[in-house]
């Protein structure tokens, strides 16, 4: 994975697309401070000018506990269920 940048309480690392930025203070379990709120701004500014980031992945501790842990285990069926119509509970905008 690229790192654009290093930062010192958090990582961003960009791959196909897919920017993960991990809090990166374990030594006091990943408790926020105003300067990883700093660095997550300007990492999301970096991922915002990437033309080629698609999502950003925020993680705490680098350890997913979702099933499936790995995107590329995520089959299209299951992106495709998250946007199906709702049907009559479907939103409507003027």
């Amino acid at each position: 994975m690229a790192q654009p940048k290093q930062f010192e309480q958090i990582i961003l690392d960009i791959e196909d697309g897919v920017a993960i930025l991990t809090l990166n203070r374990p030594e006091k379990m990943n408790a926020f401070t105003g300067k990883m709120m700093y660095e997550m701004i300007e990492a999301f500014d970096i991922t915002d000018a990437d033309d080629s980031v698609r999502a950003v992945i925020v993680d705490k501790d680098n350890a997913p506990k979702w099933s499936p842990a790995r995107l590329e285990d995520v089959s299209d069926a299951e992106v495709a269920r998250y946007f199906e119509p709702l049907g009559p509970d479907e939103l409507e905008f003027d």
